[in-house]
């Protein structure tokens, strides 16, 4: 019976535990809470108690207004990037939106709230283009909107939520032509637009929702020639549909410039109401912000000698009328084009921005008369703007975003009197701006946009009930801000690297490994500045790197990974003025670096990590000229390097005398054109120009002269070699042949011996790139024109050069980036379509090339484009991303192929192997009482005979080891 329990318990386990835990986050550096960053672009939808939203990350997102509630709805695309809904919009409690899976192109979806209710509608336009809905407006319980295919353009279309209901209504520009119809508006049952036929040009149209139903209304502007229009809107009772409701409109008749319309859905009863500025066509009043407020039109306009005010409109000449001259005389007293007004229904009530000429653009409310528009604060007192914007009313408070004149754009609450209007929060403490935007009302609730300084300024979700204390970020999972580590490095048994904590700014830091030992080094910008540590390099146990401390400006640092220890070294550029080091480089123990001056320009530096040992080398470029040194190169104990002279690029060389550094030739080609070269032995290969300054091929030096390798292409079209890497004395690099594309190539330093390696895409480029060297043998990344951007490998020949693995499968890309080699092994970031951009290594072998975990899951990325990696003691150390604490400091621990385990003492053990794990067999072979144990290997847990467990001891065997 113990042997059938013990074998019950090892299969009860299986995959239990994540596969890495040999991987974690060494600290979480900044743990200021973090919100969810929105896409502010998107748009939101209400559905009860539900607001659905778009994440940065271009994913549906649900929240309640509570952090547990702050969900992901879907990760609709399973390869590659994100889907970016769009159009979000409620049609009778289903969420409609477009979204691009990837697979069909930007097409209608909808959803029930859950991941398995998101689903694509119809795949209009069939195949991976995209029908690209857009104009979504709810009609008759069905959604109504303007989407493209190949037979007929951009047309009208309506759906019910399925496939078979999802169909075009009419093909108005008939062909394959768009009729792009939009500015949907529903008044008295009738659904009224803009659209373009051949014969009447763009003008006013409405539908039943039925082809026969789909009719113009008029032609206002007479021919081929469009009347453009434009802000559609219903007026009428706040009670509801009314005989009485009127369609309200802008449009160019071509003798009148830009009026106010209206229509009844007739030719005959679509009229111009008023011709506000007589005779202006070039200058027209352009009716703006047309908005109903109980069956009155209420807009701006421009009559021509009040400038743009506040008008209304019952629907006659005579009724369409100033309301007040806000700014008296020409000028404008609301300048902005904007949204509609709010209105409070009850009150009749609508507020907007103005400015009076003495108060600057302040708050405002009206309620249809002179007298009754007013401002209701002057919130910067004085002359000085208030810029009210962004309203929303929840109940009847309005809440807005204002500056004041002290405490940035902030959030803002008003019910309509002086002394009711308030700050409601500083969020972004002090001068700043947290520049509120996107308010929706939730349950009671405002939910919104704002900026607190904390991440960057990011726009991060928030929530508000009107109170201070009462207005907070949406923290879902406890999410934390990035630390950002950068430019990481070793240096003895610590990793140095620039951080941010939230409270001290980007400074040093160190790392034993540890969470305890990741500190602070130094708060060299003091508060909550930043020094922005960057280039940093450890010359001989000493840290070098440039920094700021908001005294002398960017200038030369070095740390032994104390505070003490931690100093500036030279003022280069005195003063607050920065000298900017540069290309920091190693040479034979010493510092060298190009750094700029006032009186010489930008030179070759070097230092001893004192301030009387750091010099200017030389002034190659005289007096303030840009000499520029880049690409410091040691090349057999001698510096080589390229300079910018008053004759154009040149290549240098030096011993890190003023004499010793001299000019080796001139380099006529453009500067930035400059590929970085490679030492292999005492020659120096690099690209240069060869009949013209245009003509780039491969050269190399000796540092006596320079000569040309190969001209690669014949001709003058350049080969334009790059990427140089030294493996065992062969030069690889890619070029172009101008036959081949750009491919691999070889070179051992003679034109007989600079060969292509291997034509990898026969019908185009391959353009190989990240070219490392690894245990001897070529890794890089190509794209052979079928399997994509992935990870191949060479031995410099043609049959040895192959892809290691098609890691995103089919035409897709992984795009595998900097390799870096870690005990022989090459870990590098890519995705494989199902993964975000993740953590990867490889032995060179298909099955060897393995994703190690998925920090970041639902597709998401853990990694950025280009890793920072390091190694200390046995460990991988680099910067990624889970999703909950933003970008920190992580560790990997390589875990050994398999053991041979003995299961002996008390201690609590957890033993993984990446394939077998075996128990010897024989004596001692036990489990003792009170012991917790496990095993964890991907292939097998070997019990050899003899093994058991005695009474009170746990053992667990378990399949999914760590990579």
């Amino acid at each position: 019976m113990k042997k059938q329990f013990l074998l019950l318990l090892i299969w009860q386990f299986l995959y239990l535990i994540p596969k890495a835990q040999n991987l974690q986050i060494v600290k979480d550096i900044n743990a200021v809470a973090a919100g969810i960053e929105v896409d502010e672009n998107n748009g939101t939808a209400i559905i009860g108690s539900q607001m659905y939203f778009v994440k940065r990350t271009s994913e549906l997102w649900k929240t309640d207004g509570t952090a547990a509630g702050t969900v992901l709805v879907k990760h609709i695309v399973s390869a590659f990037g994100d889907s970016n809904p769009l159009n979000l919009i409620n049609v009778s409690g289903t969420l409609y939106f477009t979204a691009n899976d990837g697979i069909n192109g930007e097409e209608l979806w909808k959803s029930d709230g859950t991941a398995a209710g998101t689903v694509m509608v119809k795949d209009i336009y069939t195949g991976s283009l995209g029908s690209e809905p857009q104009g979504f407006v709810s009609y008759n319980g069905q959604l109504v909107f303007a989407a493209m295919t190949a037979s007929q353009g951009l047309e009208l279309w309506k759906s019910d939520g399925t496939a078979a209901g999802t169909v075009i209504i009419k093909n108005i520009n008939s062909g394959t032509a768009n009729s792009a119809p939009s500015s949907f508006t529903i008044v008295q049952g009738i659904l009224y637009f803009g659209a373009f036929d051949a014969a009447n040009g763009r003008e006013l149209w409405k539908t039943d929702g039925t082809t026969g139903g789909t009719v113009l209304v008029k032609d206002i502007n007479p021919g081929t020639t469009h009347s453009y229009p434009n802000s559609l809107v219903r007026a009428g009772s706040f009670g509801g549909v009314a005989a009485t409701d009127v369609l309200f409109f802008t449009a160019d008749n071509g003798t009148k410039g830009r009026e106010l319309w209206k229509s009844d859905g007739t030719a005959a009863g679509t009229v111009l109401v008023r011709d506000i500025f007589p005779s202006a066509t070039l200058t027209d009043p352009s009716p703006q912000r047309l908005t109903n407020v109980d069956g009155t039109l209420y807009f701006t306009a421009d009559n021509g000698s009040a400038g743009r005010e506040l008008w209304k409109s019952d629907g006659t000449g005579a009724g369409t009328v100033l309301v007040k001259d806000i700014h008296p005389g020409s000028e404008s007293g609301i300048t902005d084009y904007g949204l509609p007004f709010v209105v409070n229904t009850s009150t009749l009530v609508f507020y907007f921005e103005a400015n009076d000429g003495t108060n600057g653009q302040e708050l405002w409310k009206s309620s249809g008369t002179a007298a009754g528009t007013v401002m209701v604060k002057d919130i910067n007192s004085g002359a000085a703007f208030g810029y009210p914007t962004s309203f929303r009313l929840v109940g009847s408070t309005l809440y807005f975003s204002a500056y004041d004149g002290t405490n940035g754009s902030e959030l803002w609450k008003s019910n309509g009197s002086a002394a009711g209007t308030t700050l409601v929060k500083d969020i972004w403490a002090g001068a700043g701006s947290s520049y509120p935007q996107g308010p929706v009302s939730l349950s009671g609730f405002l939910i919104f946009l704002a900026q607190d300084g904390s991440n960057s300024t990011i726009n991060e979700l928030w929530k508000s009930d009107g109170t201070g204390p009462g207005t907070s970020k949406i923290v879902p999972n406890a999410n934390t801000v990035s630390a950002q580590p950068k430019y990481v490095v070793t240096m003895g048994n610590k990793v140095f690297f620039a951080a941010n904590d939230g409270i001290n700014g980007e400074e040093l830091w160190k790392s034993d490994g540890t969470s305890a030992g990741t500190v602070m080094v130094k708060d060299l910008n003091f508060g909550s500045l930043s020094a922005s540590p960057t280039d940093l390099i450890n010359i001989n146990d000493t840290l070098f790197f440039v920094a700021e401390n908001g005294i002398h400006g960017r200038e030369l640092w070095r740390s032994d990974g104390t505070a003490a220890g931690t100093v500036l070294v030279k003022d280069i550029n005195l003063g607050i003025n920065s000298s900017s080091p540069e290309e920091l480089t190693e040479w034979n123990g010493t510092l060298f670096f190009r750094a700029s001056t006032n009186t010489a320009g930008s030179e070759l530096w070097k230092s001893d990590g004192t301030a009387s040992g750091t010099d200017m080398v030389k002034d190659i470029y005289l007096d303030s000229g840009p000499g520029a040194p880049k690409y410091l190169t040691n090349v057999a104990g001698t510096l080589f390097f390229f300079a910018y002279t008053t004759t154009g690029p040149a290549l240098y060389k030096s011993d890190g005398t003023t004499a010793g550094t001299v000019k080796v030739a001139d380099i006529n080609m453009d500067w930035n054109e400059i590929e970085p070269p490679v030492a292999i032995g005492n020659t120096l290969f690099f690209s240069g120009p060869n009949a013209s300054a245009t003509d780039i091929e491969l050269f190399k030096s000796d540092g006596v002269s320079i000569f040309l390798v190969r001209d690669i292409r014949s001709g003058t079209s350049p080969s334009s070699p790059g990427s140089f890497t030294n493996i065992n004395g062969t030069l690889y690099f890619k070029a172009n042949d101008g036959t081949n594309g750009e491919e691999l190539w070889k070179s051992d330093g003679t034109a007989t011996g600079t060969e292509m390696v291997k034509d990898i895409n026969t019908t185009g480029s391959s353009f190989a790139v990240s070219l490392v060297s690894i245990k001897d043998t070529l890794y890089f990344s190509a794209s052979d024109g079928t399997n994509g951007r992935e990870f191949w490998k060479s031995d410099g020949t043609a049959a040895g050069t192959v892809m290691v693995k098609d890691i995103a499968a089919g035409g897709s890309s992984s795009n595998p980036t900097r390799f870096f080699n870690f005990g022989g092994t090459a870990y590098f970031a890519a995705t494989d379509g199902f993964h975000g951009r993740e953590l990867w290594k490889s032995n060179g072998t298909t099955a060897g090339t393995v994703l190690i975990a998925d920090l970041n899951p639902d597709n998401n990325s853990g990694f950025s484009t280009a890793p920072y990696f390091t190694q200390m003691g046995g460990n991988l150390y680099f910067v990624a991303d889970d999703g909950q604490h933003g970008f920190e400091l992580w560790r990997y621990t390589p875990c050994p192929q398999g053991f041979t385990a003995t299961p002996t003492g008390t201690a609590t053990t957890h033993q993984l192997a990446s394939e077998t794990v075996i128990s010897i067999a024989g004596s001692p072979n036990t489990i003792p009482s009170g012991a917790n144990v496990i095993y964890q290997a991907s292939q097998y847990v070997q019990l050899n005979p003899g093994f058991k467990t005695d009474t009170g001891a746990v053992f667990t065997a378990q399949i999914g080891g760590c990579n």
